[in-house]
């Protein structure tokens, strides 16, 4: 055996310390989340130990992986004992900074004063380090570098974008103040919407024209210039569906614990109540806002978020201690921001919109990137206007979305390149699909797609047993998230009061046991006549929330056609040649099993939660946004063909992209400034 085997074999103190260390976080973390739920019942304390308890999962593997530590742990464990010590230090630090900065943007509260400071939130913020010291040095550590400079090349390439900036600067003054003149909209808002509009138009010439500009560069610029308009139009207003809870939520994670409310943070929770009708919104009882009304009503806003006004909720909020608080993070953070910054009301809430933009831009660029087939589709399915439109307002739907976007490229990789996976890709997508499915477990059946990765990506058949094992555990842990809740009360916990005084979730649990096959009769009509019949769902994914719906207009019926043509134009001729191995008829089975019986989980629950016991006929309560999460692994698998058109890449790839601003733009038009802000 060569020394450098013998070397492997002996016992390393330094793995072992790093070992050791983990061990005693995991157990202590275990004792104190016991006894945090045992004697202070769930708050306060055992928030803080369990993001320490997720703090443990990443210790070990982060020191375990520097390279410079093990070498000098071979001769001094002392070395490693403050190695360890060194790095606790410097994350206690950024916590502090963290804190700090939370109180000098918190409206009621002094980083002068001592007894602002929350030691829980220091403790948080300290394990949020942790973690993500954790697992940016696990994942990328070996090569900075090279993550470094595939980064500055993707920056580098943006400096494309600078002709259509300024072309589109031009192009949104001349139109903008046309608009502003003749169609009486609020010139702000005139020119934001030109703006974004040329500048859509000039990056998808920039790709075309075959600059250094990739796919997911040009996608980006697209999707948050498209974004930023349908964020900023209104910033007082309600437009996304539940938008008022979803904001809530966000404020109370971005104050962690003892969230401080202003009289315009209540405001905007109520400013949607009653039956959630624009034409109950608007200040003068119409359906139209003017360029007054819109000052008027964002400078009472920003009049009313004063110190004066605050009133502060103890303790943790209650949705801060349960998974799906993780959908809430990109929103949290533009509202920490904008507060740190000390900018007006109206500005925060638009800069926390922006901030769940930016994550699900980010997100699915990152899946554009990765897959090395079917980029179009995927590019296609992030930018349909019912994505950018969810993805623009405060929801978790945006997180969830691309998540899975990022799941569905990651399994496309493993099966276009059909090369041995490496554990941090397979710890990758596991952890790509527990955060993604956290906001909303009846999503677990899509796990089921890691069961398409070939055989031959594993190292042995030891490796695939022990991976399909911990994606089963993670299913397991999503599917009695969702379930129990349900079948511990019968049904009596997932009660939603806005489905009217006879919605009983109990008895209707009931019901669907005691006659299941009526049930199924019930669920198919609905989803075949209603959800998924072509036209309902083309008017579906052109669907503006509170803002309405092209159905309403003379084209309705025209662009839910349109729209669902030219989708299936663009998946049907997605075809990469050579790498693109193709679906085989058994995969493509697997996927629509897994994608039927999610939308099955996902009828079921609101049929439970929102109906009448035993209701036949439409199901209220059920969405078509809740058919995005779906769609990338439905339209990438089930529909994969090797259709190759004799065009360009870059001209079908343009095609896809100016589809959907086409699209875009014309629902923003036609839903939201003309109909809303003339």
């Amino acid at each position: 055996m060569s020394e450098a085997k013998l070397a492997m074999n002996k016992k390393d103190p330094g793995r072992a310390l790093c070992v050791a260390f983990g061990a005693i976080v995991v157990l202590s973390c275990l004792a104190g989340l016991f006894v945090a739920y045992r004697f202070f019942r769930g708050t306060g304390a055992a928030a803080a130990i369990f993001v320490l308890a997720m703090l443990a999962l990443f210790v070990g593997a982060e020191f375990a992986e520097r390279d410079r530590v093990l070498r000098k742990a071979g001769r001094d464990v002392r070395f490693v004992a403050r190695f360890l010590c060194k790095d606790l230090a410097v994350l206690l630090a950024l916590a502090f900074v963290l804190e700090f900065l939370t109180l000098v943007g918190s409206p009621a509260s002094s980083a002068l004063s001592p007894h602002a400071w929350k030691l829980k939130r220091v403790v948080i913020f300290w394990g949020i380090s942790f973690i993500a010291f954790g697992g940016i040095s696990y994942f990328f550590g070996d090569d900075r570098k090279r993550w470094g400079r595939r980064l500055s090349l993707f920056v580098w390439q943006l400096r494309a974008l600078a002709l259509p900036a300024l072309v589109a600067l031009a192009f949104a003054v001349v139109f903008g103040l046309a608009a502003a003149a003749f169609a009486r909209i609020s010139l702000p808002v005139a020119f934001l919407f030109f703006f974004a509009l040329a500048f859509s138009v000039g990056a998808i010439v920039a790709y075309v024209r075959g600059s250094e500009l990739s796919l997911e560069a040009a996608f980006l610029a697209v999707l948050l210039s498209s974004g930023l308009f349908m964020a900023a139009a209104i910033p007082g207003f309600h437009a996304g569906l539940d938008e008022q809870i979803h904001y809530r939520h966000s404020v109370e994670l971005s104050y962690i614990v003892d969230s401080e409310h202003t009289l315009a943070d209540r405001v905007y929770e109520m400013s949607s109540k009653g039956e959630g009708r624009i034409i109950n919104l608007a200040p003068n009882d119409s359906m139209q806002w003017s360029a007054d009304d819109i000052a008027t009503y964002s400078g009472g806003l920003d009049a009313n978020d004063s110190f004066d006004t605050v009133t502060v909720e103890p303790g943790y909020g209650p949705e801060l201690l349960v998974i799906n608080a993780f959908g809430y993070v990109p929103s949290a953070c533009g509202l920490w921001l904008g507060r740190l910054l000390h900018l007006p009301f109206s500005a925060v809430i638009v800069l926390g919109r922006f901030f769940n933009l930016l994550f699900y831009g980010i997100i699915c660029a990152i899946a554009i990137w990765v897959t090395p087939i079917k980029k179009r589709t995927l590019a296609l399915v992030s930018l349909l206007p019912l994505s950018i439109f969810t993805a623009s307002f405060y929801s978790y739907d945006p997180w969830l979305t691309s998540l899975m976007f990022l799941a569905t490229a990651m399994v496309l990789r493993a099966r276009s390149e059909r090369a041995v996976l490496s554990t941090r890709f397979k710890v990758a997508l596991l952890l790509v699909f527990l955060l993604g499915l956290a906001p909303k477990a009846v999503y677990f059946p899509l796990m089921g797609l890691v069961f398409l990765i070939p055989r031959e990506c594993f190292r042995s058949t030891r490796d695939r047993v022990r991976f399909i094992l911990c994606a089963s555990a993670v299913v397991a842990f999503m599917a009695a998230s969702f379930a129990l809740p349900m079948l511990v009360t019968n049904g009596g916990s997932v009660t939603d009061t806005r489905g009217g005084s006879d919605v009983n979730a109990s008895g209707q649990v009931a019901f669907i046991l005691q006659d299941v096959p009526r049930y199924l009769g019930i669920f198919g009509n609905y989803v075949v006549t209603d959800y998924v019949e072509p036209v309902s769902l083309g008017s579906g994914l052109l669907w503006y929330g509170y803002y309405q719906g092209m159905s309403r207009l003379s084209i309705g019926l025209f662009a839910a056609c349109a729209i669902l043509v030219s989708m299936l134009f663009v998946v049907l001729t997605d075809y990469a040649g050579e790498e693109d191995r193709g679906v085989s008829i058994g995969a493509r089975l697997w996927t629509l099993f897994c994608v039927v019986i999610t939308v099955f989980l996902i009828v079921t629950a609101l049929y439970v939660s929102f109906n009448p016991v035993g209701a036949t006929g439409r199901i209220e309560g059920v969405q078509r946004r809740y058919l995005l999460p779906v769609m990338g692994c439905l339209l990438a698998l089930v529909l994969s063909t090797r259709i190759r058109l004799p065009f360009s890449q870059r001209g079908m790839d343009a095609f896809a992209l100016s589809v959907c601003t086409a699209f875009a733009f014309l629902c923003s038009w036609l839903l939201i400034a003309v109909n809303v802000l003339a």
